[in-house]
């Protein structure tokens, strides 16, 4: 029985990390920095939403979204002036997406977890601007979140 439950939770959390993946970018996931940044550049929001692949993840080498990536990880205190990255408030970000993204996990120290075992990997990354380093960070972290859930579910989750 208990082997059962293993199971049928390791396959849960494998669909609502496939459904976390596979979630298309859409208007509705414009929030007022963003739209600040969209104005502030002169940018249409399809610079935006068509930058965005299928599973999330961001195409890059686009150099107007980049400039709104870097505006808006500026405007939302990720990255400082001088172009390097605000790891613990990164890392608080990915805890709130995570708990909006996934209610039904309450562990928060899981998700504590998920977001530092996913953003201290990615804040050695550079690319060739502010905006090119957010989008591969950005990358980076969306990579390593399938990777640690997929090595420690909620269930199998012990805080040291």
């Amino acid at each position: 029985m208990i082997m059962n439950n293993f199971k049928f939770l390791f396959v849960l959390s494998c669909i609502c990390l496939q459904v976390f993946l596979s979630k298309a970018y859409d208007e509705n996931d414009l929030d007022e920095t963003d739209k600040k940044c969209l104005q502030e550049l002169n940018l249409d929001k399809s610079v935006v939403i068509n930058n965005y692949d299928k599973d999330d993840f961001i195409k890059e080498g686009n150099i107007q979204f980049n400039q709104f990536y870097a505006c808006a990880w500026k405007k939302d205190k990720l990255l400082q002036d001088d172009g390097s990255i605000r790891l613990l408030n990164l890392t608080n970000m990915v805890i709130a997406k995570l708990e909006k993204l996934f209610p039904g996990v309450t562990n928060s120290a899981y998700r504590g977890y998920l977001a530092g075992e996913s953003t201290a990997p990615c804040k050695t990354v550079r690319g060739s601007d502010d905006g090119d380093t957010c989008v591969k960070i950005y990358n980076c972290i969306l990579r390593k979140i399938g990777e640690v859930s997929q090595k420690v579910t909620p269930e199998q989750f012990r805080p040291s």
